[in-house]
Order: structure tokens, then C-alpha cells, then sequence
């Protein structure tokens, strides 16, 4: 038939996994899509020395360190956070000293067990100071149960820390498996836990994967 004023629409998502599911759409299938990344300022987002950060923020020098981000917050069931308590307890039988360092708000800090050494430093105020907590990190972990193209991902490979996700969403765009980071089945914490222990005790986590 005629096309329509909505055929007019172009459209323009970001992961492969959208563009894949518009695509796929009855209703916005036919109409024009091009799939566009979001963009990230490498000039913010850069590798900083690990142990100077970790001295802006007030964090020890040595222990080994898994950031979770979300700037809803850990009560986001989205983000998963609840996943990665369950891998952080598979990973702390193999490295006991190991932490997370969260960033983003914490409503209620009931959520955070009591069993895992944390240290959380609120939202952050500029991408200097997000900058910086990528690069105290040994490791950014992303355990999103729903996830289209996390920038927290881009920003944390920008800075030259490893990546472990779920190879959910848009996240296989932005992760190369075993070369920039590990991607786990979803849902599976083992897994995650896998790749955290990689990244920190294969030396990964100091730019060394894909070697």
C-alpha cells in the first residue's frame, strides 16, 4: 500500500541486538534503520595510573578490586548487583582480600553483605572523577540482566580496565571475549565469577589480555 507519514521515521539504534529487534518489528521493520554506536570522550576516558587513582580516592593500594557502577543504584535489579554478590563469593575463596568499589547511590545499605569487604563512594561528581575510579579498579563488572549499549563498558575499556558481562544486549559490540574482557552466559554469577578471576589473577587487569 501507500506508505505512511510514520514510514518517514529513519531510525537509529546503537547495539547490533537493537537494530536486530527493530528489524524484526512488524511495525518499524520496513522503515528505514541505521545502526549508529554512542561515542565516548577519549580525551576524559584514558588510562590513569592505578595507583594514583586509588590515592584520589582514598582507596588501599593493593587489594584487589571489582568496580560495579549504576547510577540508579545497586537496587536496580536491572544492573544486577545481586548477581555479582554471588560471584564476589565464589571469587573471595580464591582472592580473600578481594573488594568491590561501588559507585552510584545506596538507598538502603542493607543490600551490601556484610561478608564482602565494599567501599562505596557515592555518586560521582564529573567523568575526571569517573575517570578515575575505572582506573582504580582492577576490573569493571557489568552483571545487567537488561542492558542496550552500557556506556559505563566503553568507558572502562577507555581507560584501559577489562570488562566482565553477560553477553546480553549490546554488550558482545562493546566486549571482545577474552581479548578486552569475558562475556558469561546470562544469569550464570559462576561465570562471572570466572572472568573476574581472569582478569585479576592472570594479570589481565593490567592491560594484558588478547597477549
Amino acid at each position: 500500500g501507500t506508505a505512511g507519514p510514520r514510514s518517514r521515521f529513519h531510525l537509529v539504534p546503537a547495539s547490533s541486538w537493537l537494530t536486530a529487534a527493530t528489524e524484526a518489528s512488524r511495525l518499524m521493520g520496513n522503515w528505514p534503520i541505521t545502526r549508529i554506536p554512542h561515542a565516548i570522550d577519549s580525551h576524559v576516558f584514558h588510562p590513569i595510573d592505578k595507583s594514583a587513582a586509588r590515592m584520589k580516592l582514598g582507596l588501599e593500594e593493593h587489594s584487589p578490586t571489582v568496580a560495579f557502577i549504576a547510577s540508579a543504584g545497586i537496587g536496580d535489579k536491572r544492573k544486577g548487583f545481586d548477581l555479582l554478590v554471588d560471584a564476589m563469593r565464589q571469587v573471595r575463596l580464591e582472592l580473600p582480600s578481594v573488594q568491590i568499589l561501588i559507585v552510584g547511590p545506596i538507598p538502603n545499605p542493607g543490600e551490601v553483605p556484610l561478608d564482602l569487604k565494599s567501599i562505596s563512594i557515592g555518586p560521582v561528581q564529573g567523568d575526571e572523577s569517573l575517570a578515575a575510579a575505572y582506573s582504580a579498579a582492577d576490573v569493571l563488572a557489568v552483571p545487567s540482566r537488561q542492558d542496550n549499549m552500557p556506556l559505563t563498558a566503553m568507558e572502562a575499556q577507555s581507560c584501559g580496565r577489562p570488562v566482565v558481562a553477560f553477553n546480553i544486549g549490546g554488550l558482545s559490540d562493546i566486549v571482545n571475549d577474552e581479548r578486552s574482557g569475558y562475556l558469561a552466559p546470562a544469569g550464570k554469577s559462576e561465570e562471572i565469577a570466572t572472568g573476574i578471576g581472569q582478569a585479576i589473577g592472570d594479570g589481565r587487569a593490567d592491560g594484558h589480555w588478547g597477549n
